[in-house]
């Protein structure tokens, strides 16, 4: 696999220049990826809980991104932070999802949605504590009592932050871009069932969800290759990022660089914000590298020096020019 990856990168400038009329992949860059990784997984979010200060900071932070890359408001008179009081078991929980756009060219074309999940499980047993069931999943030490997230989801916004670079440098589709970061992910995805019940499923084309993409699988020798999660309804969503990939990268064999959720037995379709919008019909489906078996997903250790930047990097550059060759050929439709 290092191999491939000298390859890849071998190959990149001269794909990026012919790209360039398509937005500046430039803009997706390691050094940036890992700022906003270390910033939103810092001791100081506390590992980043839905309801604590931790995860009101890390919405305020995100906002504040949001409008540095000029992203605007759902409504021209509200603020990007969409703050719900919700209820689950005995536990109310106010959470704080933060949403930005880049409007369409065509009002009446269905808006296509990047999402992703920014809250984590906070400090010490209080996640566990509140949630049972998930207890096996979060995995304790004495060294350290702050679940910081790196992996599950700052790597996931950092993504969702650079393709918003990506889109606002391109020239405007005709589908309006939504990015959402949401809040209660890890509380059976609170935050994204507050939000898709105030909306109108039928004005959304497509879901894509970013989920842990700091690192490669080491069970497998693709690896390096992003999975998407799915359906029996939706697997054509895979399908079509593979066509257009070969399109954008000019690929003439029949590579496919997205591949199918290997592991349908970990449920990780149903398990994050994608499902939510699949339930109302809305093709939704999940970009991951890593999934629940990663050494470090929901432990302490789940810190930005873990993650590989380059390789994120590479990943969403190629998610950025497919997407956007896939939008740009469909027209709004």
């Amino acid at each position: 696999m290092v191999r491939l990856r000298v390859l890849f990168a071998s190959c990149w400038c001269f794909v990026a220049a012919a790209s360039f009329s398509q937005g500046d992949t430039s803009l997706i860059r390691a050094a940036v990826l890992e700022q906003w990784v270390r910033a939103l997984s810092h001791d100081s979010m506390q590992g980043r809980m839905s309801g604590s200060s931790g995860a009101q900071k890390a919405a305020l932070w995100i906002a504040t991104a949001f409008r540095q890359i000029k992203l605007k408001p759902l409504s021209p008179k509200k603020s990007m932070i969409l703050p719900a009081t919700v209820e689950t078991g005995r536990l109310r929980v106010r959470i704080n999802n933060v949403v930005g756009v880049i409007p369409g060219t065509d009002p009446s074309a269905p808006a296509v949605y990047f999402t992703a999940h920014y809250d984590h499980v906070g400090v010490g047993s209080a996640f566990s504590e509140s949630f049972p069931k998930f207890a096996p999943f979060h995995k304790k030490t004495d060294k350290d009592s702050i679940f910081n997230g790196a992996n599950d989801n700052a790597s996931g916004i950092a993504g969702l932050l650079s393709l918003a670079r990506y889109f606002f440098s391109a020239p405007r589709l005709p589908n309006t871009l939504v990015f959402a970061a949401f809040d209660g992910e890890e509380f059976d995805n609170l935050g994204s069932s507050a939000y898709v019940g105030q909306q109108e499923p039928g004005k959304v084309k497509l879901v894509l969800n970013l989920e842990m993409l700091g690192r490669a699988r080491m069970d497998s020798s693709l690896g390096h290759f992003p999975i998407v999660t799915y359906s029996r309804d939706d697997k054509w969503v895979i399908d079509s990022l593979n066509k257009y990939y070969r399109i954008a990268f000019g690929d003439t064999s029949r590579t496919k660089y997205f591949l199918p959720d290997p592991y349908p037995e970990r449920q990780l379709y149903e398990r994050s914000d994608n499902y939510i919008f699949a339930l109302e019909g809305i093709p939704a489906n999940g970009i991951m590298m890593t999934n629940d078996q990663d050494l470090y997903y929901h432990h302490p250790a789940d810190e930005w020096q873990t993650l590989d930047y380059g390789l994120m990097e590479l990943v969403l550059r190629r998610i950025a020019l497919t997407v956007y060759q896939w939008l740009k050929a469909s027209g709004g439709s």
